[in-house]
């Protein structure tokens, strides 16, 4: 078996929030005319309301991206932004969980000598 990368999903459900900071940034977007081997960040799945999907993929550094078999760059700092501070929330939970669970294992030892 493969190794299991880590994850994270952001989704955006606000329609002016979507065009903001995907659907605008995609219509400025213009062809790259040097695409290089561009390391991978992830992809941007686009479910429109008749529920049709389309999906591109993320590069490093953001902004550029692959649609369709075509390389793009584009302005895409406010969705970065959202990405940036969705990972960093979801990295303090958890390491405020991790925490939680070392002093409840603490605390349960500690209950244990004392009987």
């Amino acid at each position: 078996m493969g190794e299991e990368w880590p994850f994270a999903e952001v989704c955006l459900t606000d329609a002016s929030q979507m065009e903001e900071l995907v659907l605008r940034p995609l219509r400025e977007a213009r062809r790259d005319p040097n695409p290089a081997e561009y390391a991978i960040f992830g992809t941007l799945t686009i479910i429109s309301p008749n529920q049709s999907r389309e999906t591109i993929v993320l590069f490093v550094p953001w902004g550029y991206y692959k649609r369709g078999g075509e390389y793009f760059v584009t302005d895409f700092s406010g969705l970065q932004a959202v990405c940036e501070e969705t990972l960093h929330d979801a990295t303090r939970r958890m390491e405020s969980a991790r925490a939680i669970e070392e002093n409840d294992g603490k605390e349960k030892r500690k209950r244990g000598r004392e009987k």
